[in-house]
C-alpha cells in the first residue's frame, strides 16, 4: 500500500464574508479549539492561516496562542482590503493583493507577518493569498522568511476574481522560483503546497485541455462544461468539504492518486465552525455535517492507501528535496 499525505488547512478569517474595512467580527473563531481537537482525533494535524482581522482582535489572539501552544501551525491569509496600510487607494476594496504596487504589498505583508509574530510567540513559515500569486507577491514573501505558499489551485483560472491562471498548475508539491510560482524549479526559494483541485477522470492533463477548450468559443454558449459536470462525464472537483460531495472528493482523491501526485490538501473557512457565520453552515446540524465529511472521506482513502498527516510546512520539508535536488512531488 502506498503512502498518501494528508494536509488540511482552515483559512482563518473575519465572520464578514463580503470584503470590508468596517463592521469587522470574528466569533467564528471561538470553535476553533474544537475543531481543531476533532481533527487530532483523527489523527490529522490542521494549519490555521490566520487574517490580520483575527491577530488584532484580543479573543481571536487567544484562540491562536492556545493553538500553537498545542503544536498546531499558524500561518498568514492576507486579505488585502483590510489589512493596513492602505496606500493611496482609499475607498477601493484592495481585493487582489497582486494587483497593488509592490510597496504596498511589502508594507501590508510586513503588517500580517509581526502580528502574527507578536501573538504566536513564532514567524509565520507558510502564506496563503486570495485567488492570485505573483512574481512580485512571491518575491516579498521570500524576503520575509516564509518558505511554503499554498494559493496554488491547480486547473482553476481566477482572473476573472482579479486572480491568476492556474490551469497548467500541476497538483504535486514542487519547489518554484519567484519569478514563476506555478512552474516547478529545484532550485527554487520557495514551496508550493497546492491544494487539490482536479477532474474526476485521468490522465488529468488530457481533460484539462478538453475542459479549457469547452469553455471557449463555440461550445460555450452550449454549456457542454455543465452537461458534462451533471452526468459525471467530466466534473472539476476541489477538496472543500463545504462545496463538494463525499462521492466526488472521493473521486478526485482516486484521480490523483492514480496520478502519483503524492498528497491531499482539504481546505476550507473557520466560518464553516460556526452555524451561521457564512454561506456554506447555516445550522448547528450543517456543521456536524461538515465534520462528517472530511472524516469519511479520509477514511475511504485510507482503504487505499497508507496515510500520513502534516501541515502545511511539514509537507512541504518532506515532500521536496533541498535546491539543486531531484524533483519532488513523489511520497
Amino acid at each position: 500500500m502506498r503512502d498518501l499525505t494528508i494536509v488540511l488547512s482552515i483559512d482563518t478569517e473575519e465572520d464578514n464574508w463580503t470584503p470590508t474595512r468596517t463592521g469587522l467580527s470574528v466569533k467564528n473563531v471561538a470553535a476553533l479549539s474544537n475543531a481543531a481537537s476533532f481533527m487530532r482525533r483523527l489523527g490529522a494535524r490542521p494549519t490555521f492561516l490566520a487574517t490580520h482581522a483575527v491577530i488584532t482582535d484580543p479573543a481571536g489572539a487567544d484562540v491562536l496562542r492556545s493553538l500553537v501552544a498545542e503544536d498546531t501551525e499558524v500561518g498568514a491569509h492576507l486579505h488585502a482590503w483590510n489589512t493596513p496600510p492602505y496606500g493611496n487607494r482609499a475607498g477601493e476594496a484592495e481585493i487582489a493583493l497582486g494587483r497593488l504596487p509592490p510597496a504596498v504589498q511589502q508594507a501590508k505583508l510586513e503588517t500580517l507577518t509581526e502580528g502574527l509574530t507578536r501573538v504566536t510567540g513564532r514567524p509565520p513559515t507558510s502564506f496563503r493569498g486570495r485567488f492570485g500569486m505573483w512574481p512580485e507577491t512571491a518575491a516579498l514573501l521570500a524576503q520575509s522568511g516564509y518558505e511554503v505558499d499554498t494559493t496554488v489551485a491547480p486547473c482553476v483560472d481566477w482572473r476573472r476574481e482579479g486572480g491568476s491562471d492556474f490551469r497548467d498548475a500541476t497538483p504535486a508539491i514542487y519547489r518554484f522560483d519567484p519569478s514563476d510560482p506555478a512552474t516547478p524549479n529545484n532550485d527554487g526559494q520557495l514551496t508550493e503546497v497546492p491544494m487539490s483541485w482536479g477532474f474526476n477522470r485521468i490522465p488529468m492533463a488530457r481533460w484539462r485541455r478538453w475542459h479549457a477548450a469547452l469553455g471557449g468559443a463555440p461550445w460555450r454558449q452550449l454549456r457542454l462544461r455543465g452537461l458534462m459536470a451533471r452526468t459525471g462525464l467530466l466534473r472539476r472537483i476541489s477538496l472543500n468539504p463545504e462545496r463538494t460531495s463525499r462521492r466526488d472528493m472521493v473521486a478526485l482523491g482516486h484521480a490523483l492518486l492514480a496520478e502519483d501526485v503524492g498528497h491531499l490538501h482539504l481546505v476550507w473557512h473557520s466560518l464553516s465552525h460556526t452555524a451561521g457565520t457564512g454561506p456554506f453552515v447555516r445550522t448547528s446540524a450543517d456543521v456536524s455535517r461538515l465534520y462528517a465529511r472530511i472524516e469519511t472521506v479520509l477514511e475511504a482513502m485510507a482503504k487505499l492507501a497508507s496515510l500520513r498527516f502534516a501541515t502545511v510546512t511539514e509537507a512541504a520539508r518532506a515532500m521536496v528535496p533541498e535546491p539543486g535536488g531531484a524533483q519532488g512531488g513523489q511520497s
